[in-house]
């Protein structure tokens, strides 16, 4: 059965991005966008959608594992898919078949945050630049959740206005 994964708010040239848990990721252009998901990415049976995320080219990519290893590429490494493909390969058919998955993946820059669900039920929370830094969160049971949270300069925010 389908059901709806995830909302986002976009303009037309924008760059949709979609992990997958078997670990691909797929690049596609907003303004090309089919109705359904199966008209867009190709999954296995055994496959479903961990995230999908808006990129720019100020943005990294954050790929994060089960295990807690960090696969970081630049949005402007990624290229525009095509439909009914799985996507680029994260990792190897050798680290696939080993049982490394996808649990999250997100667009950072290195002043945002980002969070881990661990399987024992802890949330680990580690700036965005330390994992960039390390290439691993660190982590003592399976990670089931990974997500990043931008946290807005000065420069970005709007002073809101009073009137009376």
């Amino acid at each position: 059965v389908d059901r709806c994964f995830d909302i986002l708010l976009c303009e037309r040239a924008e760059r949709l991005l979609l992990a997958s848990y078997e670990g691909y990721l797929l690049c596609l252009e907003t303004n090309a966008l089919p109705s359904s998901i199966a008209e867009a990415m190709r999954l296995n049976s055994t496959d479903h959608l961990t995230s999908a995320f808006l990129a720019n080219s100020k943005k990294s990519i954050l790929i994060m594992t089960q295990i807690g290893k960090l696969v970081h590429w630049s949005a402007n490494d990624l290229e525009t898919g095509s439909f009914k493909t799985r996507g680029r390969s994260v990792f190897s058919n050798q680290r696939r078949e080993q049982g490394i998955r996808v649990v999250g993946a997100a667009a950072v820059s290195e002043g945002d945050w980002c969070a881990g669900l661990h399987q024992d039920g802890q949330i680990s929370v580690h700036a965005a630049n330390e994992l960039f830094a390390n290439g691993t969160l660190p982590t003592t049971s399976e990670l089931i959740a990974f997500a990043a949270v931008s946290v807005p300069t000065p420069s970005q925010a709007t002073p809101s206005k009073n009137t009376r």
